[in-house]
């Protein structure tokens, strides 16, 4: 019951310290290491508060543990916050030569499926063809022909309804972007600031802290 309620009261900084970190890193578009220094902090006096007379290994042990997670949780959530911020800024621009582009690929399948044979340049396919060198002959030209047919109010409906279609699969990435920059953001100094969090919550939770 004792272990339960240290351990509460040092998740509970510890998360005071996480949305902190999460807070600087959002407002200044930068990782302060030195919040992750306060965070050992404030979770190894989370910890001594609830622990009051227990002192020692164990509930310093325990003050290290809750800095560790809460750490990792700060730097996600910085790190989730600003590639958030900077994705939330991105404009889906639509042109004309997306849509052609998009009728070309229809186009090719459409052929595909006829069992007819398409003479893609090298290293070109429909997987990676972006503008009309990249389509079989004729291809291109098709598409420009079958997108001038449109009448201007089909050719907003169209433009449109592929600008959500991109939104929706930008933000279903935008989970995995989190993880890759987050996994790309560990350099040298976080294991300084981290294991400085750690060393200092463990004094702080185990008691045995003398100032100098």
């Amino acid at each position: 019951m004792r272990a339960l309620k240290v351990i509460g009261a040092g998740a509970a900084a510890g998360l005071i310290g996480a949305a902190i970190w999460a807070g600087v890193a959002y407002a200044t578009h930068r990782e302060v290491g030195l919040v992750a220094w306060g965070i050992g902090a404030l979770v190894g006096l989370g910890v001594r508060f609830a622990a009051r007379e227990w002192e020692g290994a164990a509930p310093g042990a325990i003050a290290a543990g809750v800095a560790l997670l809460a750490v990792v949780l700060g730097k996600y959530a910085a790190v989730s916050l600003v590639v958030g911020k900077e994705l939330g800024n991105i404009d889906v621009l639509v042109t004309d030569d997306d849509m052609i582009g998009s009728i070309a690929d229809d186009i090719c399948r459409e052929r595909e499926k006829q069992g007819k044979r398409l003479a893609w340049p090298p290293g070109m396919s429909v997987e990676n063809a972006t503008k009309a060198e990249d389509y079989p002959p004729g291809v291109w030209a098709e598409a420009v022909k079958r997108w001038n047919a449109l009448s201007p109010a089909e050719k907003v409906r169209q433009k449109e309804g592929r600008k959500q279609d991109l939104s929706r699969r930008l933000a279903a990435d935008v989970g995995e972007v989190k993880k890759h920059v987050f996994w790309a953001s560990f350099g040298p100094f976080d294991i300084l600031w981290f294991g400085l969090a750690l060393v200092t919550a463990f004094r702080l939770g185990s008691g045995t802290f003398q100032p100098d």
